[in-house]
């Protein structure tokens, strides 16, 4: 990374980041993207490889130094065995020899000990080695030397968007239980409403049977009162009609009964007279003989029809007794009026249960109605209930795109924090590789270095110190120029430029870079000088710097506005450090040049 520029590296950083959210959405990426990808793996490979690669070597230097201890000590041991045994060669004692046995046994142990360590050391550099594939993998697999510290940022962004989401949830939930509890009363309240209703049904049900029953049994009764009625009127018209004939007859027949009596009273008396007298003759007896015979069967079967007749009375007489013993009356004209009674209280029972069924009937209407408005109230609460649960997936599936949209914005605002967090690194890189002034920016940034609130302010002291230098650069070319003997207007004012206007009158246009990511329109547009989006390239901000002075003066007053412009940035910079920069544009021409813009300045 040091061989790149800083600006370069945040380009390819942000490309390389487009690179990965268009192959998180299904676009397949370009070659020079999966290039610029698999450099950067390279580069992080290649720092995690340093980064391990220093603890393994420290381990092994300490080891190795171990083993050159043990080695000198070793050798010293020996040296020693070697003078000792030269110094003792002509006669050694027993104590000497017993000595140099235990040196021997102790070089034998010793020898031993640093083989055992030097196998142990190559065991050791074997787990070593394998210690950092696998840290690579394992750092591999992890995404980064910052995976960590960005997996716990992300679980807290993650945990607090749970946590937010389920308080929402929780909300709505509460609302959705207050809605069913409301609901669950409005239900109830048409569930008792239903079953007063049943109640009150089922009781005119009963009601109405048990008028229908009465009323069939009355109808029953009338009917049998008004064909008992019926029977004992025809029954008393017709003993009535057979006695008024029976009378005719019996008076018709008494009263010839009366006259043959009399008549025979009379043939009788006659005969008497003419007995006594004589005066009859034989054709007259004969003729009276036949009429008094014929005037006894007549007689005969008068009296057998009057008991025949008297039977018929008697009969009749007894049915009466029999009615006058049930009605408990005795006069026949009372009987006939309770009996016309009874027909008018039969016909007010009909009016009556005629009446009880016309109020069933109007009964029987109100259940019906009072059933359409329960099962009007049954669909009400069914569509209720519907519209409810069409509510509350509604109601879901705003609550899922606004989490999905939550969840976007999220995502969206995490990558923008590491972008700006990278922007902010790549930033404080550049003060530092400018040579900014960090007590002076102390104000500004704080203790905290470059956040996102200083982040302008820091960019602009960055482009203000760039600017500074290559405007020192540029009046130490115009004072080479100069030295070298220019002709025209422009040669005096560059010789004259510093003196005609005053320190702090000069206007220095700041221009941050955009914090935005680059589109794919603008990454084609990289190069260009005015790109924006990104910052600032060093020949960018060359051209830059080249632009200003030219774009608010006239075409013949251009070289003069250049000399005042640097020399009020040479000025400045002599203010603060005291001495211009090395420069190695301004110094890399001849040596001659380097000496005439030593003296300009």
């Amino acid at each position: 990374m040091k061989s790149v520029p800083i600006c370069r590296a945040v380009q390819l950083s942000w490309k390389l980041r487009r690179a990965a959210r268009a192959k998180a959405d299904g676009e397949e990426p370009s070659v020079q993207e999966q290039l610029a990808l698999l450099q950067r793996k390279v580069r992080i490979l290649e720092g995690d490889h340093r980064s391990y690669s220093e603890d393994a070597q420290k381990t092994l230097r300490q080891q190795r130094q171990a083993v050159e201890k043990l080695r000198a000590e070793n050798k010293a041991l020996k040296v020693q065995q070697a003078l000792e045994t030269l110094s003792d060669m002509a006669a050694p004692s027993s104590l000497q020899q017993q000595q140099i046995v235990q040196l021997t046994n102790i070089i034998d142990v010793f020898t031993h000990k640093v083989d055992v360590e030097r196998r142990r050391l190559d065991e050791v550099h074997k787990a070593v080695a394998e210690c950092q594939a696998k840290a690579l993998d394992t750092r591999k697999d992890m995404g980064g030397a910052f995976a960590a510290s960005q997996t716990s940022r992300l679980l807290q962004q993650q945990t607090k968007v749970l946590g937010t989401r389920l308080e929402r949830s929780l909300a709505k939930f509460n609302e959705a239980q207050a809605a069913n509890k409301r609901m669950r009363g409005e239900i109830d309240d048409l569930r008792l409403g239903r079953s007063a209703f049943k109640e009150a049904h089922r009781k005119l049900e009963r009601e109405v049977a048990d008028k229908k029953r009465q009323m069939a049994d009355v109808i029953e009764i009338t009917n049998l009162a008004c064909e008992a009625r019926d029977q004992h009127l025809r029954q008393v018209a017709a003993l009535r009609a057979q006695s008024d004939n029976e009378q005719a007859a019996f008076e018709s027949q008494m009263a010839e009964l009366a006259a043959l009596l009399e008549a025979d009273r009379k043939l009788r008396e006659q005969s008497r007279r003419n007995y006594q007298h004589g005066s009859l003759t034989v054709e007259q007896e004969k003729s009276l003989r036949g009429r008094v015979a014929k005037g006894a069967w007549n007689l005969t079967t008068k009296e057998a029809e009057v008991s025949q007749t008297a039977e018929k009375v008697l009969s009749y007489d007894e049915a009466f007794k029999r009615i006058r013993h049930i009605t408990g009356l005795q006069d026949m004209e009372q009987i006939v009026q309770q009996f016309i009674d009874n027909e008018e209280t039969s016909f007010s029972m009909f009016a009556y249960i005629t009446h009880l069924s016309n109020e069933a009937e109007r009964l029987s209407a109100e259940v019906e109605a009072a059933e359409g408005e329960l099962e009007l109230s049954r669909q009400q609460a069914q569509q209720a209930a519907e519209l409810r649960q069409s509510t509350g997936r509604d109601m879901a599936l705003r609550v899922s795109a606004a989490v999905a949209r939550a969840d976007k914005l999220h995502a969206k605002v995490d990558g923008m924090q590491q972008r700006m967090q990278e922007c902010a690194r790549a930033v404080e890189q550049l003060m530092r590789q400018a040579g900014c002034e960090m007590g002076s920016m102390h104000d500004v940034r704080g203790h905290e270095g470059v956040t996102e609130s200083n982040l302008i302010h820091c960019l602009g002291a960055v482009e203000e110190r760039a600017s500074l230098l290559m405007q020192s650069h540029l009046f130490v070319v115009a004072g080479r120029t100069a030295l070298d003997g220019p002709a025209g207007p422009a040669g005096n004012s560059l010789r004259t430029g510093g003196a005609l206007v005053p320190h702090g009158s000069a206007t220095i246009s700041i221009r941050p870079p955009s914090t935005e990511p680059p589109s794919n329109a603008e990454d084609e547009g990289a190069n260009s000088a005015l790109d924006v989006d990104q910052p600032l390239s060093r020949a960018d901000i060359e051209a830059h710097i080249l632009s200003q002075p030219n774009s608010g003066a006239a075409p013949g007053g251009a070289n003069k506005t250049l000399g005042r412009r640097t020399s009020i940035a040479a000025q400045r910079y002599l203010e603060q450090f005291g001495a211009l920069p090395h420069l190695p544009a301004a110094t890399a021409a001849t040596p001659a040049d380097g000496a005439s813009a030593q003296g300009a300045c």
